[in-house]
């Protein structure tokens, strides 16, 4: 049975130099957490080859979390990833 993050919301189609919120919206049954910090999240970038690359910066932890997304990445598929255990729930955006 699963564990974790069942769902996430935010913007699919943020805009540059605005902050968009993301946040959990469900659990799998069964999963408890005794902090939101216990929640963290991950924002990567598509590169031209298909692969996905991880964004460096500072780390994220909670249910809602802000993202402002710099100019240089209009145009390239984004992913945003929320997890617990493991990555369980995947948000693509597209700048």
């Amino acid at each position: 049975m699963a564990k974790g993050v069942k769902s996430i919301k935010g913007n699919a189609s943020p805009k540059v130099g605005e902050t968009n919120f993301y946040e959990v919206t469900s659990f799998y049954q069964g999963t408890h957490i005794e902090n939101e910090n216990e929640i963290k999240w991950k924002l990567f970038v598509q590169e031209g080859n298909g692969s996905w690359r991880e964004l460096k910066g500072p780390k994220k932890t909670g249910k809602k979390v802000p993202y402002l997304l710099p100019e240089k990445w209009i145009g390239r598929k984004m992913l945003i990833e929320a997890y617990i255990y493991n990555t369980e729930k995947k948000h693509f955006l597209q700048l």
